[in-house]
């Protein structure tokens, strides 16, 4: 093979493969990207639209992700990434308690019903559609919450 050849057959291949990947790139969904707003992600959740973004509040920044459809369920994954109580009203054990939940993810998923999240559930299925650290903290919390309360009384 001469040159010209192979210079040819080399051209062929990068056109191929850019042609390959520039398909690929069409078919994959595309995950909007909601930034800071709560309404873009509460908007695309109705919907299990995948979607991504932030809600941040005084005291937390959560970040979100709507990851779409699978068997007729809608997954949404959150990890709770700043939580500050240094100005609040809580006692110290409350703001150690939710000091405790930074950094931790919970990952649910909701049954589709006509096209929408099906959010009406009991709040027993809603607890066991979702797994994850912060579900495993937010139950701890609840029972210690629970007994503390028991044995004031």
């Amino acid at each position: 093979m001469n040159l010209k050849t192979i210079a040819i057959i080399c051209a062929a291949v990068l056109i191929g493969v850019i042609a390959v990947v520039g398909g690929l790139f069409l078919i994959m969904p595309q995950v909007k990207d909601c930034g800071d707003s709560p309404t873009c992600l509460a908007s695309e959740m109705l919907t299990c639209e995948m979607a991504k973004g932030r809600i941040v509040t005084p005291s937390v920044t959560m970040y979100e992700e709507i990851r779409g459809v699978t068997n007729g369920r809608c997954q949404i994954y959150m990890r709770m990434e700043n939580v500050s109580v240094q100005n609040t009203s809580m006692s110290a054990s409350s703001r150690e308690l939710v000091m405790q939940l930074e950094g931790a993810d919970i990952t649910c998923n909701f049954p589709m019903a006509n096209g929408y999240v099906n959010m009406n559930m009991a709040p027993s299925d809603m607890i066991s559609s979702c797994s994850g650290s912060l579900m495993d903290r937010m139950m701890s919390m609840a029972d210690d919450m629970f007994y503390a309360g028991f044995n004031r009384a």
